[in-house]
This record gives C-alpha cells, sequence and structure tokens, in this order.
C-alpha cells in the first residue's frame, strides 16, 4: 500500500525538509519516498510501505516543524508473533515462504577513504536470497579485494584497500529486484579540493538577472541571465520543480551567458522561472497569452438612452478578452464599461445614440475570444508486443495534443515508474519502455488520455540459454588435476562435454 503525509504552508516558494525519525530523508537514495510541491501543498508519498517504514516523520520549514506517527499494520505478522494457534502459525509460515521477495532497506550512496575498506549493505523480506552483485552494469566476482556475505535477509558486499577506480554505481540483484547506490572514493587531497571549490564557488555570481516577459501561445520563449565566472553550472527551475533538458527546453551557454529556451509554448508554462547557483538565485515570471481569434457578435437592437450589452464566455477564469468597434479598441469609461465574471465577459455601451449606430439601428462590435481545445483523444493506439526475456520493449501512442501527460495501467493497476520502467513523452508521442522483461512483465497494458483509452497485450517467450562465461585455455603438469569452468544464463540447464569433438561420458577421471 501507499502511505500519503501532506503539510500546508501559508507561503510559496519555502524550502522545507523531511525526517524519518529524527533523521533527513535522502530522496535520491530512497527510491520508495516521493517529495512533491504544488504550491503551498508539500506532499510525501511512501510507496509500498514495509514495517521498518513506521516511526515519526517530521515537517520542518523554517523554524517551524510538525511532526505525525506512521504505522504499518500488518495482520499476518500480529498474527505469527502472537503463536497462539500451532495451526495458523504453521500455514501462515508456509504462506511467507511464497510470498515475493522485496527490498526492505535499499543501499546507501556511501563515502570511504583511499586505502580503507567500506560495505555496502543491503536487506531483502526474504532470508538466504542467491543475490548478485554489479559495479556499473558488470557482474562483481569474488576475489581478494572483494567480498560477498548473506546473512539472513542482509546482503553484504566489502571492498578491501579502496582505489580511485572503485568509485561508481553499485548495485544488488535478485532476478527483477534491484537496489542501487554510488561508492565515493576519497582520495588524500579531497578535503582540500572541497574547500578550493568552496571558495570558487562563493566567488561566482550573476552580473545580470532574469526579466519578466509576455509571449503568445506555440511560440518560442526564451529566458537570459549572465554569471561572473564562464564555467559556472546553473540549473532552471519552474516554481520549486527542476526543469530537465530534453523536448521543449533547452539550455544554452555561450560564454557567460546563459539561456533557457522553451518551444511550443502552452497556457501552462504561465508562472515564475529562476536560474539557480550554489549561493545564489535570479527570477522571473512568465505571462502565456491564449490563441486569439476575431468573432462577430450577434447585431442588437435598442432604444436610444437605453444601454446595449455584449455577453460572452471564455473556458478559463485567468483568460482576458478585449473589446474592439471597428479597429479601434475600447476601455472603460463614460460610454463603455468592461466588466469580467468569473468566465463571463460583457461590454455596456451605455446611453446608446444613433452616432452609435452609424448608419443602422443595430449596434455591431468585435471583440478577440479565446478558444477552448478539443478534448484529449489518442489518434495512434498501442500495438501488441512479442519479445523475449531480457529484452526491452517500448509501447507507443500518440495523442491529439501535445505537452500533456496520460496515465499507463498494467492489468488495472496505475504503473509506478523506476529506473526499469520508464514514461517518456516528446510533444504529441508517448511511449512507455520495459527493460530487462521478465514474465511477471507479460499481461495488458493501458493507455488513458482524458476520457481515451487503448490497450496492448505483452507477450514474453522464455529465452534460449546462453554461456555467460566461456571455457579458458589451461595449462597443467602431467598426473595434475584440469578444471574447465563456465557459466550460463540459466541456473537448471543441461550441457554435455567434448573433447575434440567426441562427447565425454562421466568416469573415475
Amino acid at each position: 500500500f501507499h502511505a500519503v503525509i501532506e503539510f500546508e504552508v501559508n507561503e510559496e516558494d519555502v524550502d522545507a525538509r523531511w525526517l524519518r525519525n529524527g533523521l533527513e530523508i535522502n530522496f535520491r537514495v530512497e527510491e520508495r519516498f516521493k517529495y512533491i510541491i504544488l504550491r503551498r501543498l508539500h506532499r510525501l508519498t511512501i510507496t509500498e510501505t514495509i514495517t521498518s517504514d513506521a516511526g515519526e516523520y517530521t515537517f520542518v520549514a523554517g523554524r517551524n516543524r510538525s511532526v505525525v506517527t506512521l504505522q504499518v499494520n500488518c495482520e499476518y505478522f500480529q498474527l505469527m508473533t502472537s503463536r497462539k494457534s500451532p495451526c495458523i502459525w504453521k500455514l501462515l509460515t508456509m504462506f511467507c515462504c511464497f510470498t515475493e521477495p522485496i527490498v526492505e532497506r535499499h543501499l546507501q550512496t556511501i563515502s570511504g577513504k583511499e586505502g580503507h575498506t567500506c560495505v555496502l549493505t543491503c536487506q531483502f523480506s526474504v532470508p538466504n536470497l542467491k543475490t548478485q552483485w554489479f559495479k556499473n552494469g558488470k557482474l562483481i566476482e569474488p576475489d581478494g579485494r572483494y567480498s560477498i556475505e548473506v546473512a539472513g535477509k542482509i546482503q553484504k558486499l566489502s571492498i578491501k584497500d579502496l582505489k580511485p577506480e572503485d568509485q561508481g554505481r553499485f548495485s544488488c540483484r535478485y532476478e527483477n529486484l534491484e537496489t542501487s547506490a554510488d561508492l565515493l572514493v576519497e582520495g588524500l587531497y579531497t578535503e582540500q579540493k572541497k574547500k578550493t571549490i568552496q571558495k570558487i564557488l562563493q566567488k561566482i555570481k550573476f552580473t545580470k538577472t532574469i526579466q519578466d516577459i509576455v509571449v503568445n501561445e506555440n511560440q518560442t520563449a526564451t529566458f537570459e541571465c549572465e554569471v561572473s565566472f564562464d564555467g559556472a553550472i546553473v540549473s532552471w527551475y519552474k516554481d520549486n520543480f527542476e526543469l530537465q533538458e530534453s523536448g521543449r527546453f533547452e539550455y544554452v551557454s555561450d560564454g557567460r551567458k546563459r539561456i533557457l529556451v522553451i518551444q511550443d509554448l502552452h497556457i501552462d508554462d504561465s508562472g515564475e522561472y529562476n536560474c539557480r547557483l550554489p549561493t545564489s538565485r535570479t527570477s522571473g515570471t512568465m505571462k502565456v497569452n491564449g490563441k486569439v481569434l476575431p468573432h462577430l457578435l450577434c447585431p442588437l437592437e435598442v432604444l436610444e438612452g437605453d444601454k446595449a450589452e455584449f455577453v460572452c464566455s471564455v473556458s478559463k477564469e485567468a483568460f482576458e478578452v478585449k473589446w474592439f468597434k471597428g479597429s479601434e479598441e475600447l476601455e472603460i469609461g463614460d460610454k463603455y464599461n468592461i466588466i469580467s465574471d468569473g468566465k463571463r465577459r460583457v461590454l455596456v455601451v451605455k446611453n446608446c445614440k444613433p452616432g452609435d449606430e452609424g448608419t443602422f439601428t443595430s449596434v455591431s462590435l468585435y471583440f478577440f475570444v479565446y478558444f477552448t481545445e478539443e478534448d484529449l483523444r489518442i489518434i495512434e493506439p498501442l500495438e501488441d508486443i512479442e519479445t523475449q526475456e531480457k529484452k526491452t520493449v517500448s509501447f507507443t501512442c500518440k495523442v491529439n495534443r501535445p505537452n500533456v501527460t496520460l496515465k499507463w495501467m498494467k492489468g488495472g493497476q496505475e504503473i509506478v515508474f523506476d529506473k526499469r520502467v520508464m514514461y517518456k513523452a516528446d510533444k504529441v508521442k508517448h511511449t512507455l519502455i520495459v527493460r530487462d522483461c521478465g514474465l511477471a512483465d507479460e499481461g495488458e497494458y493501458t493507455v488513458i488520455a482524458g476520457q481515451d483509452k487503448s490497450t496492448a497485450e505483452l507477450i514474453i517467450t522464455e529465452a534460449p540459454t546462453d554461456f555467460t562465461a566461456h571455457l579458458q585455455d589451461q595449462t597443467v603438469t602431467e598426473f595434475e588435476d584440469a578444471v574447465f569452468t563456465c557459466q550460463l544464463s540459466k541456473e537448471k540447464a543441461s550441457v554435455k562435454w567434448y573433447k575434440n569433438g567426441r562427447e565425454i561420458r562421466e568416469g573415475p577421471r
């Protein structure tokens, strides 16, 4: 189950922290913990809660803090620990033996000093699992410096005599389960280097700040600022969310200039944008005007001295409407009154006279109005896919509107994205990527766009057995044993051995 904790503060753009049992949560390491800021609302979501998630959670904003207690109830666990019924205990023990394992404690990013020993540790829900360890995606074989240990649910990788080349991304994997973290190796001069870098960063500042801009929908917007050092690295944010350089967003570094380019603008791009250095930031706002098209109002007949009211509606309360008579834009004054009431827009012509109508008895006025977008729908549906284990597959569809977010389901359950199952959107094209497919990934996948949806089937066939480690040539002295070793991609696969093309039968030698 998921757990959600929310706090609302009285201001936007507030720097806040989350603590669990007094320790700050590292969201880059704790992959099941998600932190989202929606203006003044701060939300912590814990996916697939486990018993060790229970405890006190503290939300800290400035000098203010608030604490809540999370309880994770497990009826099966309570029944087992009570041991009131031997039959129930035996049945539940058998049930737990066949429960699919999960990662209870993920690997943590750690740093170790050159020449020392460090230990990477994680914990699964099932004891004595046969896991594999990887460094930067390459399988680790135990040797003089690397040793692997299993103690019940705990998996350990020890690295002796740390070297700079040991730094990298380490993973512990069991079937489709994987947990990863970084190992940082500190050299003899690391602390001095840190101090030097900090001094350089404190001299770096903005010499030219961002300016507010107003642009139209579907156009391209550019925010520009300038830093004091050519090599300075900046990050771009909209409100409190960091913008990734992909799709419509592009980072440009030109000497000391730092530029953010946003293409194909739409109304929701309006807001505050800021460029950040480690020690300072500069902010500006962007207002995106919607599409405008002229529309002719129906004529009205009024008596001299009466008022005329022209009424239209817009799709969003924030949209603006301009009123015109001929090519002349009208403004509020003695003759005209302009009213905005929710989505309703009204032009009032006061004390109508023959001069207001020209040569006709009716008054015809033009105005600009915003047109609402058509309903979101899928124009290119998903297609069925058949593949083998360990392959990567992609479900792709296209919708009729750019820059929207779709919902993905598998077997009626919403998909939780991670490093193996990813969702990418590029304008109207939306893709669900499933890496390293296993038999558990087989099933029915659905994408939902507004009220429209598309469904496709993923069929996975068992991959053929292959050699993952090959035989090596051997040179031995007469009367000594010779041992040939290879490794297969599957544990239960059977093999045959040959010498010079002739099958070897098992015997005394």
